[in-house]
């Protein structure tokens, strides 16, 4: 099935529901995803952008305090290294000590050493949020 063009036009085209009077349009839903690529690019963030915003670094030696159900501080020491997102390091408590494992995405710090577990958010040299159990810990660099 084909149609002209233009009436005065005897060169005849395969028919396409886009194809009208006026020549050709594009479906609707290529138009957005055209826009998109004309300019979406532009828009997307550097790798720079995003490797400043993807972590912040929390390399260093770190007090951390949380609330024992008596509402008691437990006093932590970690000394926390970094790599990109990856977070390791060791923990010293009064019982002892050992390995910790983490991560971080923007600015939410997630911290585990065994059963104990934090995710907080990092502020400069201050964490803030909270233990496996719900209870509140914060952390300053030293």
């Amino acid at each position: 099935m084909t149609r002209l063009l233009h009436e005065q036009s005897r060169i005849p085209i395969p028919f396409s529901p886009h194809l009208n009077e006026r020549g050709w349009t594009p479906p609707r839903a290529t138009i957005p995803a055209a826009l998109a690529l004309l300019f979406g690019f532009s828009l997307l963030p550097s790798n720079e952008a995003i490797a400043q915003t993807s972590s912040l670094n929390v390399a260093g030696n770190w007090q951390l305090s949380c609330a024992n159900k008596k509402g008691k501080e437990r006093q932590v020491t970690l000394q926390i290294q970094q790599d990109g997102a990856v977070l390791s390091g060791t923990y010293y408590a009064k019982g002892g000590s050992g390995s910790l494992s983490g991560s971080m995405q923007g600015t939410q710090a997630a911290l585990s050493a065994g059963a104990f577990t934090f995710n907080g958010a990092v502020a400069g040299n201050a964490m803030s949020g909270q233990n496996q159990k719900g209870r509140p810990c914060s952390a300053s660099r030293e």
